[in-house]
């Protein structure tokens, strides 16, 4: 599954924060779009980056995004994927306020599929249930086709010697 990671990239903090971030998504086996990291590989073209930016908006399963501070470009990222119908979780982790305080961003944190969470970890413990599921679910349908299989082919076996 595709993940565009985003959040605020000014203080070394945010920085060393994402390239965390994207390490633990990709050791859970996501392939993961992170900006920070084609600012390092391309540079500071700011066509480029907007241009490859929408393609990994566009591509991503889901995003995961750290709306502390209302960076206006993680608030962008916000919006427009809503609006596409992605799936967001949101890190959360103003001491100060139990959600945000701007009505759209709540509004959009918690929209359909979106979920928030106060941490990052917190968040990693959802995914990872996430991955469980979608994991036990393609489990249950390859023993269903087996089982089916099974009785197809014992039911042909009985049937001639019937």
């Amino acid at each position: 599954m595709k993940v565009y990671l985003a959040g605020p990239l000014f203080t070394k903090h945010e920085l060393q924060a994402r390239r965390e971030e994207a390490k633990l998504l990709r050791d859970l086996g996501f392939e993961v779009y992170n900006p920070l990291e084609q600012n390092d590989e391309i540079g500071f073209d700011l066509d480029r980056l907007y241009q490859k930016d929408i393609e990994a908006m566009n591509d991503c399963d889901f995003c995961v995004l750290c709306i502390d501070n209302y960076d206006s470009g993680t608030m962008v990222e916000l919006g427009w994927l809503t609006a596409k119908g992605k799936p967001v979780y949101s890190v959360w982790s103003n001491w100060k306020y139990e959600e945000p305080d701007n009505l759209f961003v709540r509004g959009m944190a918690f929209d359909g599929k979106n979920r928030m969470f106060k941490s990052f970890e917190e968040l990693l413990g959802y995914v990872k249930r996430f991955i469980w599921y979608i994991y036990r679910q393609r489990w249950y349908i390859v023993l269903q086709l087996t089982c089916n299989y099974i009785k197809e082919e014992l039911y042909g076996y009985w049937s001639n010697y019937g």
